[in-house]
């Protein structure tokens, strides 16, 4: 059995606060993160993990390696590989890292979206901590968009988080924005102006006793798009609400042995801002 090797760090605190007790996420892609915590003087180290590249960043909860899971459902997009990993573990050997905590913790984000061609009243916006290490842990808050599209979201920590804002509809079929924002200490901003159309199509046909997913998926404005298809026995589909500019029409396509879901590009097409696009998925 090949030998483990090791990750052992500090934390920076803001100068009177205690460096004990920070929570410190660990994550080697494998579906199994953990969570350790720091001594007195900040400082933390965990052994005998497999070789490899690692995640390692500050977390607001803790997460147990024996009963936790990363997530792999379908609705979460394949991380960026050089922003994901933190330091490399090699066998027998001990990797340094040093995690920055000193900015100050919270802050409020003052948010518009508008939508031509809509309104944007009654959609949902949530912010969530990036440092949650389960993405169901929605640390943040969540609002409803007043008729002028604004929205007032409360955080607890100063940094990089993850803003979703939903159409009204089922859960798990309404269309979805997404966008990181990494937000400072006191008061931010941030607001999105995007042109509506619609999509009909045919061609997404299941064949007996297969299990698919489809969905929309676009980018506009450094905001991800995305929405569930649920087509008709037939293979027809159509979106009420869908997002001027390009787009695509994805399947999920699970692939044995991958912990980050796989989505394939069936479709493409272009929607026009007040129109509709056709697609005949192939």
């Amino acid at each position: 059995m090949t030998p483990g090797g090791a990750i052992e760090g500090r934390v920076l605190v803001p100068s009177g606060e205690s460096a004990a007790g920070r929570i410190v996420g660990m994550n080697h892609g494998d579906g199994e993160p953990f969570t350790v915590r720091t001594d007195e003087e900040g400082r933390f180290r965990a052994e005998r993990l497999a070789p490899g590249n690692w995640q390692v960043m500050l977390a607001t909860e803790e997460v147990l390696q024996s009963t936790s899971r990363w997530s792999s459902q379908a609705e979460e997009e394949a991380p960026d590989e050089s922003q994901l990993w933190t330091c490399r573990v090699e066998a027998g050997k001990t990797a340094h890292v040093e995690l920055d905590d000193r900015h100050s913790r919270s802050g409020s984000l003052a948010g518009r979206l508008t939508l031509e061609g809509g309104s944007a009243e009654g959609w949902i916006a949530t912010l969530r901590d990036a440092a949650a290490m389960r993405p169901e842990a929605m640390s943040g808050s969540t609002a409803t968009l007043d008729r002028d599209g604004r929205f007032d979201l409360r955080f607890e920590r100063a940094g990089l988080h993850r803003l979703a804002i939903s159409a009204p509809g089922e859960p798990g079929a309404a269309l979805v924005l997404r966008a990181e924002v990494e937000l400072a200490a006191g008061g931010n901003e941030w607001q999105r102006s995007l042109a509506l159309g619609r999509i009909a199509g045919s061609g997404l046909v299941v064949a007996p006793g297969e299990e698919a997913l489809f969905r929309y998926a676009a980018r506009a404005q450094e905001v991800e798009v995305s929405c569930r298809i649920l087509p008709q026995p037939g293979g027809d589909f159509a979106l009420p609400i869908a997002i001027a500019g390009p787009g695509a029409i994805e399947r999920f396509q699970p692939v044995a042995g991958e912990g980050w879901s796989q989505w394939k590009e069936v479709a493409t097409f272009v929607v026009p801002a007040g129109g509709e696009a056709f697609v005949r998925a192939p």
